[in-house]
């Protein structure tokens, strides 16, 4: 009872909150005042940067770290591919466009086929 208390309690507190912040001084009520404060803040250009640092940051060590784990599946994949006495393919989204299209001509061909010895064997009846 205390949980469904204090949901009640929140959202009357987040819609008290709500109303007071459309209270217009001027030409802009308190809410557009307060994110212009936000935006402009020193604080937030701050955080900003360093957001974007720490997003390089992490881009740039996964890059690297997919660079490095590439290339170990890679040489794996060739040593396979050497065993097997086939090319190394990488399966792409582009690699399963290729396919499904060539299962479609393969499935039209064999309908094609297939409506021919239907025809054939229609005119020897």
């Amino acid at each position: 009872m205390s949980e469904m208390f204090f949901v009640i309690k929140v959202f009357i507190f987040t819609a008290v909150v709500v109303a007071l912040m459309q209270i217009r001084i001027g030409d802009h009520n308190i809410e557009q005042r307060s994110q212009n404060w936000l935006h402009s803040s020193s604080l937030v250009q701050v955080l900003n940067s360093v957001s974007i640092g720490a997003t390089k940051a992490v881009t740039d060590g996964y890059h690297f770290v997919g660079a490095k784990l590439g290339g170990v599946q890679n040489k794996s994949e060739s040593k396979v591919a050497t065993a097997a006495n086939r090319k190394p393919s990488s399966f792409t989204f582009h690699h399963g466009l290729d396919i499904r299209h060539e299962l479609h001509q393969a499935k039209e061909k064999d309908e094609e086929e297939a409506s021919k010895a239907s025809d054939e064997l229609k005119s020897e009846l």
